[in-house]
C-alpha cells in the first residue's frame, strides 16, 4: 500500500458517480470500509487508457487517491479521492481518439480488401460528425456499413478456423 496515487477517473455525469453518489471535490469512503480493488473503494487509474477501459461515461477528472490506497496493475482504490481537475466532458476528444485508432488499422484492412471504402468512409463521417459536419443519420449509416464489413470478416474467419479444426480432428 502507498500513501498517494494520482490518476484518471471517468464518470457518466458531471455531477454523479457510479452509484449515484454526488461528485465532490473530496470524496471519502464511509468509515468502516477498507478499500479492495474491484469491490470497495474510490478508484482511479494512473494511465488514461486503463481508466478509459473502466469508463461508464465521457466525463474525466484528474484525481489523487489518499488515505489507505491499494494499488493493482491497472488501477488503484483508496479511502479518499480528491479531484484535482474536472470533471470535463471529453466526448469529442474520445470520438476523435477512436477515429485515430481505427485509422491505424486501415492499411491492414485495405491490403486484404482493396476497393472496399466503407471503413474509411465511416471514419471520415465520424470525424465530420464531431465538428457538426455530418448528421446522426449519416453517422448511423456509415457505422452500419462498417459493422457489416466486420461481421462478414468475423463469419468468414470463424468458418475457416472451425473447418480447419474439424479437418484436423478427422
Amino acid at each position: 500500500m502507498i500513501k498517494q496515487y494520482t490518476g484518471w477517473h471517468f464518470t457518466a455525469s458531471a455531477t454523479e458517480g457510479r452509484h449515484g453518489w454526488p461528485l465532490q471535490a473530496v470524496e471519502r469512503l464511509p468509515k468502516g470500509n477498507q478499500p479492495k480493488l474491484c469491490e470497495v473503494g474510490l478508484h482511479a487509474s494512473r494511465r488514461a487508457l486503463d481508466a478509459l477501459l473502466y469508463a461508464p461515461g465521457p466525463f474525466v477528472s484528474r484525481v489523487r487517491l489518499s488515505g489507505v490506497v491499494v494499488v493493482g496493475d491497472d488501477k488503484a482504490c483508496g479511502t479518499v479521492r480528491t479531484r484535482l481537475a474536472g470533471p470535463v466532458d471529453v466526448s469529442r476528444e474520445l470520438r476523435l481518439f477512436a477515429c485515430s485508432c481505427a485509422e491505424r488499422a486501415l492499411p491492414i484492412f485495405e491490403r486484404e480488401r482493396p476497393g472496399d471504402a466503407r471503413p474509411r468512409e465511416a471514419i471520415l463521417v465520424a470525424r465530420r460528425y464531431v465538428t457538426g459536419g455530418a448528421t446522426d443519420e449519416e453517422l448511423a449509416a456509415a457505422w452500419a456499413a462498417a459493422r457489416d464489413v466486420e461481421r462478414r470478416w468475423q463469419e468468414a474467419e470463424l468458418t475457416r478456423v472451425l473447418v480447419a479444426a474439424l479437418e484436423e480432428g478427422e
